[in-house]
């Protein structure tokens, strides 16, 4: 403890102002904890009048231009003005320590990527420094409090995290803000949030650290409103990786094109929530809802899509604006000239590719534009193009090598768990799916029902694969449609769900869904049910509104349930509009030109 004795308080090292970028985040405590130390270990020297450590230390700093000994040379300076204020009988208010950094400036990654992890630090230990000495200033006048022009001149410094200075704040447990400026102080901030458009789980804490605000004040009133808004947006659209507006979007799509329900009045409906995407989530699994707003709008309502891409133009969102430009092209009508003429603005790869296949496939107006393009670009730039995107899609490709099997032949149905072994030891590919091709001979001869019986067999000890409906199919040509039925019901359950993005492909579900239409339409009720609910027969218990309704409305168009089907729309669309209604989403610009 030698480095902290009264009057000879020594400085800790440099080291942590030579940290590599590649582990500032990591260590970014430890920066926190160092710059807030020093600063009260070199104001403790300068109070005791015990210069030499701290011109030691200090002299260690001089001839760095990088932002860490910058920033700790000025504090420096401010610890012995404040040394010197408080010898000369002065009371520092909270908004004194604000005045000394509001020249310093939070440096932002762009500007200096090496120490941007230092200003974060910087900012927060700003907020501990400038509580604490707060603190000390009660000791000197026990009726101070911190006033509405001290939070003011805090809120004018670019290292003041007020979210972060009001969790430190709450955590004390004490009365330190004048009661009018904390009224003020929650009404400001209560304000910028209801106008702001953040993730929710950062509004939710905010709000929660107001809440904790206005109790620590006996602001009861103000605290039971301001939980409610941290509920609000707890329960509420995900941050990270939530899917549902993508699947909703989609699900819209098939509507639309299944001639169920308004999809252009749905559009609209999910257009202020689409607009704003990316300010309250980090953009995975939606930075590309624009993209798929425009391929809808552009089938729903054309002039509506135009004005889409223009907005988009006007936001410099210029990524998007060429998507929506690349989904007009694929379903403009192109014998309007109007249509044409924006058509033939077209010169960047994927437009010219999309004419190309729209010329192939006989559409004249697509011919016209591709020869005004062609004219301009010279005559090989189809060729070109071709074969950039072949050697791109090639590149993607990725070199399988189908597996070495057993051949069924050798294996008849009394010898199918040796075929499974074999399968299992002598090849990379999924033990499981191997009883296919298996299947795929022996139903074709006279053997079917053995064959049959020992996959029943097999499965009945474990075996598990993805194409059951191969059995429900045996099943059917074997024994009828009502012995069939439980083996379709276990090709869309459990590990094969039906309903479930996560399980099956799209193309499979349907697969099976066809098969229900076929063979049981007047059961489209009972199928839903046997599949959705749980191994242990609890209802329902499958269904989810985010991953599941999509396939449930795949499944109400082809069965003819298109009722349902818009019914499942409405309530989702009105659900995701419920999860955003904390934020103040305005209609934008380009719905409003057309109304």
């Amino acid at each position: 403890m030698d480095c902290f004795r009264l009057s000879n308080i020594q400085l800790p090292s440099y080291d942590f102002l030579n940290i590599d970028s590649s582990q500032q985040f990591n260590r970014l405590g430890y920066i926190e904890d160092s710059i807030y130390e020093i600063f009260f270990c070199l104001f403790a020297n300068y109070l005791w009048k015990s210069y030499v450590n701290n011109e030691v230390w200090v002299k260690g700093l001089e001839g760095k231009d990088a932002y860490p000994y910058k920033l700790m040379s000025k504090l420096n300076i401010i610890s012995k003005d404040l040394a010197d204020l408080i010898i000369s009988d002065g009371v520092p208010s909270f908004g004194w320590f604000y005045t000394q950094i509001n020249d310093m400036r939070k440096i932002t990654f762009r500007e200096d990527r090496d120490y941007y992890q230092y200003a974060i630090a910087a900012e927060r230990a700003m907020d501990r420094i400038s509580l604490d000495i707060f603190v000390l200033s009660l000791f000197r006048d026990e009726s101070s409090l911190i006033q509405k022009s001290d939070l003011e001149l805090g809120f004018e410094s670019e290292l003041f995290d007020i979210w972060r200075w009001l969790d430190n704040y709450v955590s004390r447990r004490r009365q330190w803000i004048e009661r009018s400026a904390v009224e003020w102080l929650i009404h400001n901030q209560k304000s910028k949030l209801e106008n702001s458009i953040a993730g929710f789980p950062e509004r939710a804490l905010n709000y929660s650290i107001l809440a904790s605000l206005a109790t620590t004040h006996n602001l009861k009133a103000d605290a039971r409103e301001l939980i409610k808004d941290a509920a609000e947006n707890f329960i509420s659209y995900g941050w990270h990786k939530d899917v549902l507006l993508h699947y909703l979007l989609e699900s819209i799509e098939k509507c639309y094109d299944a001639g169920i329900g308004n999809a252009r009045q749905w559009v609209i409906d999910l257009s202020p929530i689409i607009a704003e995407v990316r300010g309250f989530t980090d953009g995975d699994e939606t930075r590309h809802l624009p993209r798929l707003l425009a391929d809808l709008l552009a089938k729903a309502d054309t002039d509506l899509a135009i004005n889409y891409y223009q907005w988009l133009c006007g936001k410099e969102e210029y990524y998007d604006a060429l998507s929506a430009f690349h989904s007009f092209l694929r379903i403009a009508d192109l014998s309007d000239s109007v249509n044409q003429a924006i058509a033939r603005t077209a010169i960047d790869d994927e437009s010219i590719l999309i004419l190309n296949e729209r010329a192939d496939s006989g559409d004249s107006g697509a011919k016209a534009v591709l020869f005004t393009t062609i004219d301009l670009l010279g005559e090989k730039i189809i060729d070109y193009l071709k074969s950039i995107a072949s050697k791109h899609e090639n590149s993607r490709k990725e070199e399988s090598i189908e597996p070495t099997l057993p051949l069924p032949q050798d294996f008849p149905p009394d010898k199918l768990a040796d075929y499974l072994s074999i399968a299992k030891i002598g090849s990379s590919y999924f033990s499981g799916e191997a009883i296919v091709p298996w299947i795929d001979f022996w139903k074709t001869t006279g053997r079917k029902r053995e064959a049959f019986e020992a996959v029943v067999k097999e499965v009945d000890n474990g075996l598990n694969f993805r194409d059951y409906y191969i059995l429900f199919e045996l099943a059917l040509s074997l024994y009828g449609k009502e012995e069939a039925y439980p083996w379709l019901i276990k090709a869309s359950s459990g590990s094969h769900d039906i309903w479930s993005y996560n399980w099956i492909s799209e193309d499979q579900s349907i697969k099976l869904m066809n098969l229900v239409k076929k063979y049981y339409s007047s059961k489209w009720l009972d199928f839903i049910l046997k599949t959705i609910k749980s191994p242990y027969g609890e209802p329902w218990y499958r269904l989810n509104i985010y991953n599941r309704f999509p396939r449930m409305i795949i499944y109400c168009i082809l069965l003819g349930q298109s009722t349902i089907a818009k019914e499942i729309i409405i309530n989702v669309i009105n659900f995701a509009i419920g999860l955003t209604s904390a934020l103040k989403l305005s209609m934008p610009e380009w719905v409003m030109e057309d109304e």
